[in-house]
C-alpha cells in the first residue's frame, strides 16, 4: 500500500477524503491527517507519505508553503495533490510553478478523485520499476569492481573509485571461492539468498562448477583496505 497524508484544516474536508474516496481499492492507505502544513511536515519527517493531499488555505502553513518546505527539506519523493475552491486558481497556478500537477476542486468529486489515484499509481509503479532498474545497475557494477579487485587488474579508472568506493563502507573484507558438485541451482540459489539477506554481501564470478562469495564488515574503508582480500581455500 502507499502511504497518504491528508492536510486540511477543515475537519468535514478530512472527513469527506476519507469517507468519498475508495483508497485501498487503488492501493493507498490514509496513515495521517493534519491541520496545517506545519503539522504535517513534522509527520513526513516521522513517516515520509508517498503521497500528500493538502488544502491551499490553511493557518500556520498553507498547502503552497509546506509543497516549498517539502523540497527544501529534500522530501523529492513525494507526490502532491492540491485541494482547493474554484475562487483559487491563482493559487492552483502557483502549486503548477511548484511542480504539482494533480489538483481538485472543493467539494471533491469522488470519481474525479479516483481517476487520478489510478493515474498516481502507475507514477509511483513506474518510479518504483526505474528504481529496481538502477538498483541492479548498480549492484552489477559493484559485483564487477570487486572481481577486478580480487584478480589485481589494474584498470579500474579513478572515476570508478570515487563512485563506488563510497558506497562500500566496509574495512574488513573475506573472499570464499566454493567449488560445487551436484544440484548446481540450489547451490546458487542458497548463495544468492545469503547475499541478499547479508549487509555488503556479493556473489560474484559464477561458473558452471564454481562462484565467489565476498563479504565485509561496516568501518570506513580505502583502496590499501581492499587491496588486502584475503583469499580462503575453496570448500
Amino acid at each position: 500500500m502507499y502511504k497518504v497524508l491528508l492536510v486540511d484544516d477543515e475537519p468535514y474536508a478530512i472527513e469527506g477524503l476519507q469517507l468519498l474516496i475508495n483508497w485501498e481499492k487503488y492501493g493507498f492507505e490514509i496513515r495521517g491527517v493534519c491541520a496545517n502544513g506545519e503539522e504535517a511536515i513534522r509527520m513526513m519527517e516521522q513517516d515520509q507519505p508517498d503521497l500528500v493531499v493538502t488544502d491551499i488555505r490553511m493557518p500556520v502553513m498553507n498547502g503552497l508553503e509546506l509543497v516549498e518546505e517539502a523540497r527544501r527539506l529534500e522530501h523529492e519523493s513525494v507526490l502532491f495533490v492540491i485541494t482547493s475552491g474554484y475562487s483559487d486558481f491563482n493559487y492552483a497556478r502557483q502549486a503548477i510553478r511548484l511542480g504539482v500537477s494533480n489538483y481538485l476542486t472543493k467539494p471533491v468529486d469522488s470519481t474525479e478523485a479516483e481517476d487520478m489515484l489510478v493515474r498516481l499509481r502507475m507514477q509511483l509503479q513506474e518510479r518504483e520499476n526505474q528504481e529496481r532498474i538502477r538498483e541492479q545497475a548498480n549492484e552489477q557494477r559493484i559485483k564487477a569492481f570487486l572481481s577486478a579487485l580480487i584478480k589485481d587488474k589494474q584498470n579500474i579508472s579513478e572515476q570508478e573509485m570515487s563512485e563506488i568506493l563510497p558506497r562500500l563502507n566496509k574495512s574488513h573484507w573475506a573472499y570464499l571461492r566454493i567449488a560445487f558438485q551436484g544440484d548446481i541451482q540450489e547451490v546458487c540459489s542458497v548463495a544468492e539468498q545469503t547475499a541478499e539477506e547479508t549487509t555488503c554481501c556479493y556473489v560474484i564470478d559464477r561458473t558452471r562448477d564454481s562462484l565467489g562469495l565476498v563479504w565485509g564488515r561496516k568501518r570506513m574503508i580505502g583502496m590499501r583496505h581492499l587491496k588486502q582480500l584475503k583469499l580462503l581455500p575453496s570448500v
